[in-house]
């Protein structure tokens, strides 16, 4: 019978590398202030209410730290700046500096006959550069809304230049899950399920926990077996990521316990043991609240009665934001 105690002095330096790894790809979350936008055919007040939409948008997408409209104005009355009409890049740096920012947002909101337009440009404080231009146009009131959440979404695929991931990939997620499956052990299956709680980080990375019970039956010893597993950390990794699905591979560490009861005999079996695990599958519908779970776990050495052993499952993942 496997030895846990023995197999934690591997499984620990594991774990330490693994949360090593995940801290080192993290993406560095840019900070950003948004200066009221200038108007062109339109009135001052509607430019000001497409600032703050964006302001809204930006915070909303969670790939940025901004600046609060009220601090903003707080912190540059304190230092005797007056910004009113500041639209340039030159200006923009300067309260960058201020503001302790590394992005500033200069816009102008303006109308062509009824066509109406939002053109933003994202200016690095460090540089004085602007790295992103972005122009969007609609044409209904009701139309704002949408118009201005994409405008924060190509922004931030623009600052990121993230090429292989959708722009949730720059998101942290936590999540819990319900699956339905069943585990295949030395020809036999056992019917059960699990619970899983995990965290998206920035980079496709998942830190995932897991918490099932399996049920089998022993059809030539009249007796179940209950087979609990429980592991403590599962690193997937989200390779492809779109509106519809993300694929993943990770790998686990893995504890189990088997109660084994044999009433032909008159005695009950008590195993444990701990080993790793291979874990694949798919998220369905990624960018919902709610999706889809297909997952497969390969139990590797040291499984129940010296096995490998297989789960199969199938579930639904909400997100908790």
């Amino acid at each position: 019978m496997p030895n846990p105690i023995k197999k934690s002095a591997i499984f620990l330096p594991c774990f330490i590398i693994i949360q090593s790894i995940s801290i080192c790809f993290s993406a560095e979350v840019k900070t950003i202030a948004v200066i009221d936008f200038d108007a062109q055919n339109t009135s001052k007040a509607d430019a000001n209410i497409i600032s703050d939409f964006l302001r809204n948008a930006l915070v909303k997408n969670e790939c940025f730290k901004v600046v609060d409209k009220n601090n903003m104005d707080r912190i540059l009355k304190e230092q005797m700046f007056q910004y009113s009409g500041c639209t340039n890049k030159e200006c923009a740096v300067k309260i960058g500096k201020i503001l302790n920012v590394q992005i500033m947002a200069i816009g102008l909101y303006s109308k062509f006959e009824e066509i109406r337009y939002i053109t933003v440009n994202m200016v690095e404080v460090e540089t004085g550069e602007i790295i992103v231009s972005e122009k969007m146009k609609f044409e209904k009131a009701k139309d704002v809304d949408k118009t201005v959440d994409q405008l924060a979404e190509k922004i931030a695929k623009d600052i990121y230049k993230e090429k292989r991931y959708d722009i949730a990939k720059l998101k942290k997620w936590r999540s819990i899950g319900f699956r339905g499956g069943y585990l295949k052990i030395q020809g036999r299956i056992g019917y059960g399920g699990e619970v899983s709680y995990s965290f998206l980080q920035n980079t496709g990375l998942e830190l995932q926990l897991n918490l099932g019970i399996f049920q089998e039956s022993h059809e030539e010893y009249g007796g179940k077996s209950d087979i609990y597993y429980f592991s403590p950390l599962i690193v997937n990794y989200h390779f492809i990521q779109d509106d519809f699905f993300s694929p993943f591979l990770g790998i686990g560490i893995h504890y189990w316990k088997s109660l084994q009861n044999v009433p032909y005999y008159g005695y009950q079996i008590d195993e444990a043991g701990a080993n790793l695990l291979l874990n694949g599958g798919i998220n369905i519908f990624s960018n919902c609240k709610t999706q889809i779970n297909l997952d497969i776990r390969y139990f590797l050495t040291g499984s129940i009665n010296n096995l490998n052993a297989v789960a199969f499952n199938i579930g639904l993942i909400r997100v908790l934001k």
